[in-house]
């Protein structure tokens, strides 16, 4: 198995936390969980997709692809956008 390039872009408050645009390499077959749990466990909930985080893979919602099961592909970009809940 060889490995696949994702590049991660993070916007919003939490680019004061990261660099807004990172890389990583993962191999190949891995998921957006797997990911997250190795490199950006910050950006998780005990494992799971946070709900006040939106993940667009290649600009569609991460949860249409299968959330932290959705499989990576070399080119992949991720976009974490945090999401302003009011009351």
């Amino acid at each position: 198995m060889g490995l696949v390039r994702v590049q991660v872009v993070i916007t919003g408050p939490l680019k004061k936390n990261y660099r807004s645009k990172l890389t990583f390499d993962v191999r190949d077959g891995a998921t957006l969980g797997e990911l997250l749990s190795d490199s950006l466990k910050e950006l998780l909930n005990g494992g799971s997709l946070r709900n006040d985080l939106l993940y667009l893979l290649n600009g569609v919602d991460a949860a249409v692809k299968g959330g932290e099961k959705a499989q990576l592909l070399d080119g992949d970009v991720l976009t974490i956008v945090p999401i302003a809940h009011g009351g």
